[in-house]
């Protein structure tokens, strides 16, 4: 255990060394990024009132983290082989003009079943967004794929085997789809690249484990039209039978953009406690229903993942078959809206507190509420939407829409459980002050029957029931 006291005056930084560090954390079976708890404890100098709280902090050997993505899961001789690398920081800062300045070094090496190996390294620049993308041809008798990438100090190797051959050598791959997610109305260009020449390509497009579209194609480059029913996702599989009477088959994720997305916008972006404020929804479309809710967060902590909210599912088809298969129950509609709702919604909600909801019939695409109390004790006000309407469907916020709550100071009173007549106590007020220079707050307490002051005035104020600080 590390500890270190400060006198604290609004704020202070306390800093621990990188071997102070590396001494108390030993990651369990060697691996990185096991969690260290930081607790902080401030003790008022006048009260000896405390707070404490304590956080979660992971440790990371490296700066960067590199994570392949979009690859094939198996390999396909002689054709391209595509995956994405993404380098980021982990403190989720963007990349530096100065991380920009190096290159991603990658290594391939694509083994043989003779145990020969061919090896390929690749400078690749990194762009601002850090997804770098990766493209060579396999080998004929390719069997096992390792790429090592590094960037400065950190690396990740990927493995791909070949999980299944063909004997005449017939592979067929769909392309990199670079514009997605595809929207609604828009064609989409589907480009296959094979082993050999295709006389007839069929296509099979699923979502939500149902078909949507099927039908053939005479050419490897064709386009496909997205329609309502392909969303949230859908999966585009081509199969063909070429001359020898094998199948060669390959399947593509396609995410799609939600058509019906509800916007919110409140009248204030910061408001002070016992404020009115109002709430106000954008929808694509006339005559829609919106249901809202309202939460409350008494800190500024955001769930881990809202940077990385993704929704999966599977294509539900994986074979091409005359054999008797178990029929699939029916897509549930409330339950597929209660999967999204808990997978998107649940971080925030498990965080917050419901304070209000609210449910309308949006019937010119905007709608404003009535004026809402902002509540004390609250650091932030957060509201979601679901919309939905005849002809888009079913859309939501994912990240639900801040408000800061903002006020100078907070109070709090720590006073017995029961008191007895006759008694005298001594009231305990605590006061925090969240600004950053020092202020001056008078303490009034309301008159009563019921009791009587025992002290006399003090200091500059010389009503009975009144005290002058100086919180800092």
């Amino acid at each position: 255990m590390l500890t270190q006291t400060k006198e604290i005056y609004g704020s202070a930084r306390f800093l621990f060394s990188k071997d102070q560090l590396q001494a108390l954390h030993i990651p369990s079976g060697g691996t990185s990024g096991s969690p260290v708890h930081v607790t902080a404890c401030v003790t008022s100098s006048f009260s000896e009132f405390k707070v404490n709280r304590t956080v979660e902090v992971q440790i990371m050997p490296d700066t960067y983290q590199l994570i392949f993505y979009d690859f094939p899961p198996s390999l396909r001789p002689t054709l391209h082989f595509f995956s994405k690398l993404r380098i980021s920081r982990f403190d989720r800062t963007p990349l530096s003009s100065q991380d920009l300045m190096y290159s991603a070094v990658v290594e391939i090496s694509q083994r043989q079943s003779t145990m020969n190996t061919e090896s390929t390294t690749l400078m690749v620049p990194v762009p601002k967004d850090g997804n770098v993308h990766i493209s060579f041809i396999l080998q004929e008798q390719v069997e096992m794929l390792f790429i090592r990438a590094r960037f400065q100090s950190s690396e990740e190797i990927l493995s791909v085997y070949k999980n299944y051959s063909s004997p005449s050598g017939s592979y067929i791959q769909i392309s990199p789809i670079t514009t997605l997610p595809a929207q609604i109305g828009l064609a989409l260009q589907i480009d296959v690249e094979s082993t050999f020449k295709p006389i007839m390509l069929h296509f099979v497009v699923s979502s939500r484990g149902q078909v949507v579209a099927a039908g053939s194609k005479n050419s490897s480059s064709f386009f496909l039209t997205p329609t309502l029913s392909w969303t949230p996702e859908a999966f585009v599989t081509v199969y063909c039978i070429p001359s020898v009477g094998e199948i060669s088959i390959d399947t593509a994720h396609i995410p799609i953009k939600q058509p019906n997305d509800v916007s919110l916008k409140w009248s204030n972006d910061q408001a002070r406690p016992g404020q009115q404020v109002s709430l106000s929804v954008n929808t694509l479309e006339p005559r829609s229903q919106v249901g809202i809710v309202v939460m409350g967060t008494h800190d500024d902590s955001t769930p881990e993942d809202e940077q990385d909210l993704k929704t999966n599912q599977g294509s539900n088809i994986k074979m091409l078959t005359n054999a008797r298969l178990h029929q699939k129950k029916a897509f549930n509609g409330s339950k597929e809206v209660d999967a999204l709702l808990v997978k998107y919604w649940s971080p925030w909600l498990a965080a917050a507190e419901t304070m209000l909801w609210l449910d309308t019939n949006v019937r010119d695409k905007i709608w404003t509420s009535e004026k809402i109390t902002v509540p004390d004790g609250v650091t932030a006000l957060r509201a979601a939407a679901l919309v939905m309407s005849d002809s888009l469907g079913l859309g939501f916020t994912p990240v639900p829409l801040k408000l800061t709550v903002s006020k100078d100071f907070s109070l709090s009173l720590n006073v017995p459980a029961y008191l007895i007549r006759g008694e005298e106590i001594v009231l305990e007020v605590n006061i925090i002050n969240h600004l950053e220079q020092d202020i001056e707050v008078i303490i009034l307490l309301a008159q009563s029957n019921s009791f009587e002051f025992v002290l006399g005035g003090r200091g500059e104020v010389p009503v009975i029931n009144a005290q002058k600080l100086n919180p800092r």
